[in-house]
């Protein structure tokens, strides 16, 4: 058996693995929460159908990332000693203890606020700069921005100082806003997700490979108790970890210019949300119904999983692009 053969095996079964532990996990969350009445205050200014889901387990992040990390240790606990997987788990492990103490306020309290905006914004900050360090970065240090196809490669210089934890910390609330709907940001990141994989394969960066085949697989497994009518979210400890993680990985894979093409549904629901603030500060008049994106179109009455559909699709032709910049085919 040669050594491609090899990976391929481990990616398969830490890919199944994964699905299956997330599963089992998210389902033992969604029996332990309504034992327990354990829920999530819904906001009272969302779409008035979604009040119809104040019932409805959360954290289910939980199962994810235990999945993730359960998989890799079992089948390739070496990748661990790796600096870039090293990085990739530093910060899916604190976005992901951010994010469960927003949810734990919310259950606890039934705030629907959860943990303070600056705190928070400031914790994932101070995160994504000791990333930054982590990873050998200095003032002396020359970042580049890839791109395979076209090949473009750009010397940004010390500008990565901004731009790296502006990725991270960006991408990371992009998805977090994105997880509105029923399987909607389960769905947009088994999508996202894709291209990176086959690029780290193509690059022969197997260790990445497995911890993105094992991330993969846990939200496969997640997904069927996501899908509408959903049965558990991801909450903020999922979302905010995913979204963390999507932009450390294309920054180790040196595919940045993968992360802005996959990325930019999320990309476009931050805006809406960003444009609807502002312009409600300057006009009192809003801009989109409600904000993010996806609830404009509900309460333009497309049904919840319509939206979710076009979306989905957008992202798979987005998701194909990211692939063909990111291997240069």
């Amino acid at each position: 058996m040669d050594f491609r053969q090899v990976v391929v095996i481990k990616c398969a079964l830490i890919l199944l693995i994964s699905i299956v532990v997330s599963n089992i996990i998210n389902k033992f969350i969604i029996k332990k929460a309504k034992k327990e009445s354990l829920y999530q205050a819904i906001r009272e200014d969302i779409v008035s159908t979604h009040q119809l889901k104040n019932k409805t387990p959360t954290m289910g992040g939980i199962g994810m990332i235990v999945a993730t990390f359960l998989s890799l240790v079992l089948i390739s606990p070496s990748s661990f000693l790796l600096r870039d997987v090293q990085a990739i788990i530093l910060v899916m492990a604190s976005y992901f203890l951010i994010g469960l103490i927003d949810d734990y306020r919310k259950v606890h309290y039934h705030d629907s606020k959860g943990m303070p905006a600056s705190i928070r914004f400031l914790l994932e900050l101070l995160i994504a700069f000791l990333i930054l360090i982590f990873l050998g970065y200095s003032d002396s240090t020359t970042w580049y921005f890839h791109l395979a196809f076209p090949k473009i490669i750009i010397d940004i210089g010390v500008l990565f100082i901004f731009l790296f934890p502006l990725m991270i910390v960006g991408s990371g609330n992009a998805v977090n806003l994105s997880d509105g709907l029923d399987g909607l940001a389960t769905l947009l990141m088994i999508i996202a997700l894709m291209p990176f994989v086959t690029i780290a394969l193509v690059r022969e960066q197997y260790d990445v490979s497995f911890l993105l085949c094992a991330l993969f697989g846990a939200l496969v497994g997640f997904a069927p108790l996501n899908l509408h009518p959903a049965k558990i979210f991801m909450g903020d400890c999922g979302s905010l970890m995913l979204g963390g993680v999507l932009a450390i990985i294309a920054i180790v894979l040196k595919a940045e210019g993968s992360l802005i093409v996959v990325g930019a549904l999320f990309v476009i629901e931050t805006l809406s949300v960003i444009i609807q603030v502002a312009y409600f500060k300057m006009t009192h008049k809003r801009v989109f119904l409600m904000a993010p994106l996806h609830h404009h179109f509900e309460m333009k009455g497309v049904a919840e999983w319509k939206v979710v559909m076009v979306f989905t699709l957008l992202a798979l032709v987005l998701s194909f692009v990211a692939l063909m910049i990111g291997v240069g085919l």
